[in-house]
């Protein structure tokens, strides 16, 4: 099995680019900066965590590539904090459509490519563009000890939860977070929601709808195709999230006869890049003539959190920081006492029986905009939210991995500063689109979504 992709790794060039995306150099792979790799990503679909025998420190890289399968790096780097935008094609009617029909699915995803690319250009923020199956990473560090890595430390916050995490042995890999390094990258998780917020403005342009974060979006012709801007690496601990490497072969469980490789875009086309992917000889060909690093863009990014501290986003950030949330201790005689019966099936439902559907972005979107309307600080919300990931509804082991009030807090703070900013206009905030998206569980239920609209953004504008 995976015989040809063997031999594709055999190419010292192909290793060597593996190394550099891991922060490595003169193809040694002890070398290399990323805290450790991770091999079959499918393994930890939805709150799943890599096996043991899956994971591995980075001077373990070839027995990775002598099995020839798909090689992911961890975000935790040891010096550097990295940023990282998936750019994903999305189709809620048919989820494999870039890997069945590429040249459809890449070509629509074209124009916000170079939209996300001239932004940061703009900035001057140099990155490396990684095109995997369905869509593209735009990924640049900065280091620890650089000025912008600093200026992260001074609005960096984390839930207690996330810090006891953070000062403890994880499940597959050795070493602790230190909290500096959890600061600055829920930092940058903020700066990055800014980043976002600039590109979406200018999105109108782009073929498709751009959505954030995984939102399904609606249809009346039945093809809910999207390109999406995936922030969600920051909505969960650091030592949690890997992406797959430069040069890494790539796989789907679905697909067992596909073989494409992750190639970084320099200035090629989509088209010639194509190409080059579902070819291993090419790809290993274009090894020799290109690097693989991550590029250090300190002070561009420096630029972008300063901007970011003026603007009407950071203004948001601290409302929602200030808000309160209810104690465990208080849940049962708090959260768990809402009368379900008083909101929209829409919102009742994920909150009653919210294992799988709450933590489905189109339903945290719209019971944080129904609560917000009713008078519930976002942050209040995204505590509600949290009683019903810690609490029994057969999620198993995984909140003990990842972290149920840094999810919550994430997706709340990310809905309602769209909504803050103006850039979420609420034009989807009404039942027939809500319906079309897929997310309407009982039609002509005697609310009516549109009519929360007013009162949300009196919430957050004020």
């Amino acid at each position: 099995m995976y015989e040809a992709e063997k031999s594709y790794y055999d190419s010292s060039q192909v290793v060597e680019r593996v190394i550099e995306y891991c922060g490595g150099s003169a193809g040694n792979p002890g070398t290399c900066t990323a805290q450790f790799l991770v091999t079959n990503g499918h393994v930890t679909a939805g709150l799943g965590i890599p096996e043991k025998d899956n994971t591995f420190p980075c001077a373990q890289l070839h027995s990775i590539t002598d099995r020839g399968v798909d090689v992911f790096r961890s975000l935790w780097d040891h010096r550097s904090i990295l940023a990282i935008i998936d750019l994903d094609y999305q189709n809620a009617d048919f989820p494999d459509e870039a890997l069945v029909n590429p040249a459809v699915a890449f070509s629509q995803m074209e124009p916000l490519f170079q939209m996300v690319r001239r932004e940061l250009l703009s900035l001057g923020i140099e990155h490396i563009a990684v095109m995997t199956g369905q869509g593209y990473h735009f990924v640049w560090r900065i280091g620890d000890s650089t000025p912008a890595a600093q200026k992260l430390q001074t609005f960096g916050r984390m839930l207690p939860t996330l810090e006891a995490k953070y000062e403890h042995d994880h499940p597959f890999t050795e070493g602790t977070v230190s909290l500096r390094k959890g600061r600055n990258n829920s930092a940058m998780g903020l700066v990055l929601e800014y980043l976002v917020h600039r590109i979406l403005l200018v999105s109108g342009q782009a073929e498709l709808p751009t959505v954030v974060t995984g939102l399904v979006v609606g249809s009346p012709a039945g093809r809910r195709a999207s390109v999406s801007l995936d922030l969600s690496a920051y909505g969960d601990p650091l030592h949690m999230r890997y992406t797959h490497c430069a040069f890494s072969v790539y796989h789907k469980v679905r697909h067992p006869d596909l073989c494409l490789v992750c190639l970084p875009r320099s200035d090629q086309s989509w088209q010639h890049l194509l190409d080059m992917r579902a070819n291993l000889k090419l790809a290993a060909g274009y090894a020799e003539k290109i690097e693989a690093q991550i590029p250090e863009a300190s002070q561009g990014t420096s630029d972008l959190i300063n901007q970011y501290l003026k603007s009407d986003l950071r203004r948001f950030h601290k409302y929602f920081e200030s808000g309160y949330q209810d104690e465990p201790k208080d849940w049962p005689s708090g959260y768990d006492l809402m009368d379900l019966q008083q909101l929209p099936p829409c919102v009742s439902l994920p909150l009653s029986s919210p294992n799988d559907a709450l933590p489905k972005p189109n339903n945290l979107q719209n019971v944080s905009r129904v609560l917000v309307s009713q008078g519930w600080h976002p942050r209040d919300v995204a505590g509600l939210i949290c009683s019903k990931f810690e609490r029994d509804f057969g999620w198993g082991s995984a909140w003990l991995n990842y972290d149920a009030g840094t999810r919550a807090d994430f997706y709340v703070r990310l809905f309602c500063g769209l909504v803050a900013t103006g850039v979420d206009d609420l034009r989807d905030f009404n039942c027939v689109s809500h319906q079309e998206q897929g997310f309407c569980p009982h039609p002509w239920c005697g609310f009516n979504l549109a009519d929360y609209r007013e009162p949300l953004l009196k919430a957050l504008k004020r």
